[in-house]
């Protein structure tokens, strides 16, 4: 029966989707175990936490992840690896929307439930990537294995971006709340994930095995030959039998020891290093943090050549900067899709090659620039010149951004205000594709300023469209082209 597995050189629709349910556990595992990274940032200056209080209430969750590691790996042995993955799904996540309820200086509860939380973490990571290698064959599990874990930083990306947009409306402990989320998986599994044929083999159940086999090949169940039942495989394994392989296990160890301590020490201590050392909010830790799981995420992922900014306001300006730098340095494309305001648009302007989607109107589609503002909305004009913004602009447009245009936008005293760049040869209001926004004045004139960028797009309505409810001021010159 495995024979037929082995023979085949891609994969089915149903191999796929349990593919896809490995990825999104693990996505949302990593994303439930790293959260308390970015909540320890909110809570260590109220409670006045010590390194030590700290350091418990990181470890727990490493010490839950052994055992839980040891006890669900060896249930899944017994029980199957399918029930353990459902299992460890809503242990984690369970475990994680409790600490919503966390009492104020409750240190002690969020180090036990953390410890919950690993446990069930720990369970999942040693269960779900053999359930999906024991149904593809061997020539396609290195892919597979290395597609699964190529995710996980992503889960703790999308920690950082709700500790930087979601806690300081929903308070960390709605981040905690929203650790429920994962538990919604456990459905996903029941349809799309059945029980390992090859554990139901070893469990002397070959008619179970060839359904599971055959729905995972899109094949009727009678088309494959029903499996053997070796009596040595089927003969209860002790765990002692590792040590047999000394060398092997030495090595796992080793680097496995490696990875917890420079990889996820470093992880979950970072946003709380940041608000101690830095200075910073809990929030701006968090924004700077997407910076780290981007460059984490183009490192994990070569073949990323085009970065889509989709509909973003803008956030921490240091982050700009450095994703700006990071996608120039890496020779990334970006586009934008819809409206990409403030820090955005420095992430924008250090694409290597730089367009407009077609998915909004030309009319809708632009970007946004302007200085640095405090959080009263005003011009702060000593970060513009700590950041050097002017010439980090010029700079990334290669030197074609007009200077003086430049220093009038970067000097705009609301941060309601802005200048937009449209796509030039689809967007044209009396002469104009650019518009300076200064968010005060009552006069409403075009600003004109010659193409941005080059674009791809196709054509598209020329409904009217006003980029700014505040007016418009109008300037003489034309800025060079920013490509």
């Amino acid at each position: 029966m495995f024979e037929q597995l082995e023979a085949r050189r891609s994969l089915t629709a149903n191999q796929w989707r349990i593919v896809a349910a490995a990825v999104i556990g693990d996505m949302l595992e990593f994303f439930d175990y790293f959260l308390i990274g970015f909540v320890l940032a909110f809570i260590v200056g109220p409670w006045q936490l010590s390194f030590g209080q700290s350091a418990i209430i990181l470890l727990s969750s490493g010490i839950g992840a052994i055992l839980g590691a040891a006890i669900w790996g060896r249930l899944a042995d017994r029980i199957g690896r399918r029930a353990v993955f459902i299992g460890t799904v809503l242990n984690f996540s369970l475990a994680t929307g409790i600490l919503a309820l966390t009492p104020d200086h409750g240190w002690i509860f969020l180090t036990i439930f953390r410890f919950f939380v690993g446990f069930g973490v720990g369970g999942l990571y040693c269960v779900d990537l053999p359930l999906v290698q024991e149904f593809v064959p061997a020539s396609r599990r290195g892919f597979v294995g290395g597609l699964v874990t190529a995710f996980i930083p992503i889960g703790v990306m999308i920690g950082s971006i709700l500790g930087a947009f979601l806690a300081p409306v929903i308070g960390w402990r709605g981040l905690f709340a929203c650790g429920l989320v994962p538990a919604a998986l456990t459905l996903l599994i029941r349809t799309w994930v059945p029980e390992s044929p090859r554990w139901l083999v070893r469990m002397g159940r070959p008619e179970d095995a060839r359904r599971s086999l055959a729905w995972a090949l899109q094949v009727p169940p009678e088309s494959l030959p029903l499996p053997k039942i070796d009596e040595v495989a089927t003969r209860p394994t002790a765990w002692t039998d590792l040590f047999n392989y000394p060398r092997s296990l030495l090595v796992s160890w080793l680097s496995n020891l490696g990875m917890q301590t420079t990889g996820y020490g470093v992880i979950l201590w970072a946003p709380t290093l940041f608000v101690m050392l830095l200075g910073v909010s809990p929030a701006e830790a968090s924004y700077l943090f997407i910076f780290v799981r981007v460059r984490e995420a183009l490192a994990s992922s070569p073949g990323i050549e085009t970065v889509i900014l989709r509909n973003s306001g803008g956030g921490n300006a240091p982050a700009g900067y450095q994703v700006g730098q990071l996608l120039r340095e890496r020779g990334v494309r970006t586009a934008v899709s819809g409206y990409c305001y403030s820090s955005c648009s420095r992430m924008f302007l250090g694409g290597s090659a730089r367009y407009f989607t077609d998915d909004y109107l030309p009319e809708t589609n632009n970007v946004g620039f302007h200085g640095h503002y405090d959080r009263m909305g005003r011009l702060n004009a000593n970060l513009v010149r700590q950041y050097g913004l002017r010439d980090w602009i010029i700079k990334y447009s290669d030197g074609k951004a007009d200077p003086a245009l430049v220093e009038r936008w970067i000097n705009i005293p609301s941060s309601r205000g802005m200048i937009h760049f449209f796509h030039p040869g689809l967007v044209k209001r009396a002469g104009a594709s650019t518009f300076m926004c200064q968010g005060a004045s009552l006069r409403a004139r075009y600003l004109p300023v010659s193409r941005l960028t080059r674009q791809r797009l196709t054509s598209g309505s020329s409904r009217r469209w006003t980029p700014c409810t505040a007016p418009i001021v109008e300037l003489a010159h034309r800025s060079e082209a920013l490509l």
